[in-house]
């Protein structure tokens, strides 16, 4: 079910080339052991990146912020006073929730896509993604993003089934949160917030674009320290397109990846926001990710709304 508020709206280790677009021909993108998350390089993994919205960075290990299930008398959207809020709970299985759906470039070895009662994080439902060897599947708000289109804050719970996959050589590239937008120099950027995981069952978070206009990929990375946790936990992003300036955080902690660091952070004025998961190189048995409580405003919203 979705809730709307009426809102005044005006180090890295490895490289990663060509790791995905909206099509197949975007995957599947060849790795090397120099430089930094995308062809951008030299992403610093400093603790101390300035951004909005303040918290404090850090290179932790990630930890849950939820428990599975029930959340029964927990905060919800239909008390959190957000522009939009999605928890899913009035969409039948299967299906997905009124103003949201599929993107429509979905690609690669698809499995179940939809609203489930598998998992939540509060209530009763959630949406499950699940990918197998490689592949991509996004939902996206299909309602006006009127300002939260150049500048909006940005809330989810997810949750990556384990044991995951991880590559028995170089990394494996995978999104969870993104979204669309034009390229200053035509065509669309896809703007993520995703992870690279390497061969020891570790991965880095990192901010990435891909053109599909035929310029590189490029990207800043945080160390690779992070493991899935089997557990619930909070992203939160913040996009400003006028200052270009953008950051993530994990159950609550600022993360150390700075958009613009290494190469111009390019942030659109947004067409497309959503969530979901894509990999790019082989996963094997593949990914399952389940979301819920998806929110967007014009300020910080937290994990405890």
């Amino acid at each position: 079910m979705v809730f709307l508020r009426s809102v005044s709206l005006g180090s890295v280790l490895l490289v990663l080339s060509a790791c995905g677009s909206s099509t197949p021909s975007g995957a599947g993108g060849s790795t090397s052991s120099s430089g930094g998350a995308g062809s951008g390089g030299g992403a610093s993994s400093s603790s101390a990146g300035s951004a909005a919205g303040g918290g404090t960075a850090t290179s932790a290990t990630s930890t849950s912020s939820g428990s599975t299930g029930g959340g029964a008398g927990m905060p919800g959207c239909a008390t959190a006073g957000v522009a939009v809020c999605e928890d899913f709970e009035g969409a039948a299985l299967g299906a997905f929730p009124a103003g949201w759906g599929k993107r429509g470039d979905e690609w690669g070895d698809l499995k179940s896509f939809g609203v489930t009662d598998e998992e939540a994080m509060r209530g009763k439902h959630s949406l499950k993604v699940q990918v197998g060897t490689s592949g991509q599947q996004f939902m996206d708000y299909k309602k006006p993003l009127g300002g939260l289109a150049s500048s909006h804050y940005g809330r989810a719970f997810f949750k990556v089934k384990t044991p995951a996959p991880s590559p028995s050589s170089g990394v494996l590239h995978g999104d969870l949160v993104e979204g669309l937008g034009p390229h200053p120099g035509g065509g669309t950027n896809n703007v993520r917030w995703g992870i690279v995981e390497n061969t020891q069952m570790k991965h880095q978070w990192i901010y990435n674009v891909q053109p599909d206009q035929g310029e590189p990929e490029f990207g800043e990375g945080s160390d690779y320290v992070y493991t899935w946790t089997g557990q619930w936990q909070c992203i939160e992003w913040y996009y400003d397109q006028p200052s270009q300036t953008g950051t993530m955080w994990l159950d609550g902690a600022q993360m150390p990846m700075v958009p613009g660091t290494s190469h111009v952070a390019e942030i659109p004025v947004f067409t497309s926001l959503g969530v979901g998961w894509a990999n790019y190189q082989d996963a094997g048995a593949g990914f399952t990710v389940y979301w819920d409580e998806v929110a967007f405003d014009t300020k910080r919203i937290g994990c405890d709304k």
